[in-house]
């Protein structure tokens, strides 16, 4: 087992549920522009993950012409009150305390801006256990390998000391193009209990108590 020094977590679906509130309030964008809403689990899965006009793209097959218009709604509503439609998965606050207790650098990378994480950290009083937080630009063109590269290169640590742990395909891409070890988490949103180990992946932990036993 590898001694890593630097634990960097996705945040919707690996930390908390936030299902909720993404859902609605995406929903809620496309209702506002006068089309139907998706009532699909498995498509709305879709929406969490990549960069906000991509989501829209891959869940509503949203024509170009209205993406900039969407994403704009979806902020100002997600802001207001999707963020706070969030909780945090059972033993994920015990899994920081224990990692943060036993030396770990604990950061957040995430698709999100990094304002509303932090919000909705606060929220739900978790910003204690981090040293860094980082998210996508206003602009959307800030990508998941470049935010990781930021937070391996901010503490000096280097790459095969750190870990990104996540739930989806895009986390997985995202670490083997940073060149960092990935650890996959099948209890939130883009793996399931279906899911198969892959080359890329250091395993898979099906609850958050089992991230431990990869780490420690």
């Amino acid at each position: 087992m590898k001694n890593y020094k630097l634990i960097i977590f996705d945040f919707d679906g690996t930390l908390v549920n936030s299902s909720p509130g993404i859902y609605n309030t995406a929903n809620w964008t496309v209702k506002q522009l006068g089309l139907d809403e998706v009532e699909d689990i498995e498509q709305l899965n879709k929406f969490i993950g990549p960069p906000l006009k991509d989501c829209f793209k891959l869940t509503y097959n949203l024509d170009e012409s209205l993406l900039d218009k969407a994403c704009d709604l979806y902020r100002g509503k997600y802001e207001k009150s999707g963020q706070y439609e969030v909780e945090i998965f059972d033993g994920v606050e015990n899994v920081l305390k224990q990692l943060r207790d036993k030396g770990y650098i604990l950061a957040i990378a995430t698709m999100k801006y990094r304002e509303i994480v932090f919000s909705m950290l606060e929220h739900l009083d978790l910003v204690k256990y981090f040293e860094y937080i980082d998210g996508t630009n206003i602009e959307g063109t800030k990508y998941k390998a470049q935010i990781l590269n930021e937070i391996v290169e901010h503490f000096n640590i280097d790459k095969k000391d750190s870990i990104l742990i996540g739930d989806t395909d895009h986390d997985k891409d995202a670490a083997v193009e940073a060149k960092i070890d990935f650890l996959a988490v099948n209890y939130g949103f883009g793996y399931n209990k279906k899911t198969k180990v892959s080359k890329d992946m250091i395993g898979i932990a099906s609850t958050p108590k089992d991230i431990l036993s990869y780490i420690l």
